[in-house]
């Protein structure tokens, strides 16, 4: 706009000179002076407005450095404004720094007054655990003399201990090595008496068996012949030798034969009962620290009940407990009771048929009675390992 004015000026100031210019002429042809004063105001006026024109040109130079100024003083007061804001936020977060700082430094010097306080105990009590230290320690070494002086008592005790272990162990082994060879010689006696009446019980059966037959074929048959010779009469003197035998091994189930093998099964009891009381003894001396015993004690009651079970067994075997002591005694009386009957037949020159029937069943009751005997020599009922074992 100020260059469109000036513009105008320009153009109706070139208009207003040539207007004066022209006024002016003619003017001056019919009066110079006025010519020349008109001439004068013209170039006054032209003088004004190029002043006018001068004016505005600096006015507007003037406004247009005005508003440059303006406009970077806007821009130093907009960038001055964000410095200010972004010092603010700086100030702040200083302010907040420091007020973190201020207060951790606080903490710390409290931390540290405490540490100095917790120092100050702890030595205290670094000092009472040296005393403590210094006590214990002579406690300590009080200890590991005391402990030394049973060390060495412990050891000779040890010492001494193992000695008697080392003789009751060896009276062990020669009390079981005579155990052991007086029950093999005790359990071959007594195997050998029961083979030799399992002989005679089977010699006495197999004469029963041919007495059996003599008699069936002596239905009706005369006694002629002389007394010695008779057939009868021979088997009248075995039926004796036979009752002679079983007398003899009823006595092994009675009398001094008994007696001896219970002297002997007594010795061997005493012999094993020396042998729990020695073991015994060395386990007493080898308790836990509870005052229990080894667990080796266990299997050696078991020893001793098994033990105490086979002596009941050889008892029952060699008093005849079994059954042999019962039933052998009817064997001799049956035995017995033939002979007589046999014997008193000797008068007769015929034997009856109904004494024949009566021999023949008393015949088969001993047989059967030989029989049971056989079966049960040698063995032990159940009834009675049942009690050995309770």
């Amino acid at each position: 706009q100020m260059h469109k004015l000036l513009h105008m000026l320009k153009k109706e100031q070139s208009i207003y000179n040539t207007i004066f210019h022209e006024l002016i002429r003619q003017v001056s042809v019919d009066c110079a002076d006025r010519g020349e004063l008109l001439s004068k105001i013209r170039e006054r006026y032209v003088q004004m407005l190029d002043q006018i024109a001068r004016q505005m040109i600096d006015f507007y130079k003037d406004l247009v450095a005005q508003r440059i100024m303006d406009q970077r003083i806007l821009e130093e007061l907009y960038n001055f404004k964000n410095v200010i804001e972004e010092l603010t936020r700086e100030l702040y977060l200083v302010r907040q720094h420091d007020i973190k700082l201020t207060k951790e430094a606080e903490k710390a010097h409290k931390d540290l007054a405490q540490a100095l306080l917790d120092a100050e105990k702890n030595a205290k009590i670094v000092e009472e655990y040296h005393d403590l230290y210094t006590l214990q320690r002579g406690r300590m070494e009080s200890d590991i003399k005391l402990l030394m002086t049973e060390r060495d008592i412990w050891s000779s005790a040890t010492y001494k201990l193992a000695l008697k272990d080392t003789a009751d162990l060896a009276l062990l082994q020669k009390l079981t090595q005579k155990w052991r060879n007086l029950m093999n010689t005790f359990k071959q006696e007594v195997e050998q008496s029961e083979e030799s009446t399992r002989e005679t019980l089977q010699t006495v059966k197999n004469g029963l068996i041919k007495w059996e037959k003599f008699l069936k074929n002596t239905v009706g048959f005369r006694l002629s012949c002389p007394l010695r010779s008779s057939p009868l009469v021979i088997t009248l003197i075995e039926g004796k030798k036979k009752k002679k035998m079983l007398n003899d091994d009823k006595e092994k189930y009675t009398g001094d034969i008994l007696v001896s093998k219970y002297d002997s099964l007594k010795i061997i009891k005493h012999l094993q009962e020396n042998w729990a009381d020695i073991g015994l003894g060395i386990f007493s001396r080898h308790k836990d620290m509870e005052g229990n015993m080894p667990s080796e004690q266990l299997y050696m009651e078991e020893i001793n009940k098994t033990i105490g079970k086979l002596y009941k067994e050889y008892e029952v075997r060699i008093n005849g407990d079994n059954g042999i002591s019962k039933i052998l005694p009817n064997v001799i009386s049956s035995l017995d009771f033939w002979t007589f009957k046999l014997e008193n037949l000797l008068g007769f020159s015929e034997i009856p048929l109904e004494e024949l029937e009566g021999f023949d069943k008393k015949v088969d009751e001993m047989a059967s009675q030989l029989d049971t005997l056989l079966s049960i020599i040698g063995t032990v009922p159940q009834q009675a390992d049942v009690d050995s074992g309770s």
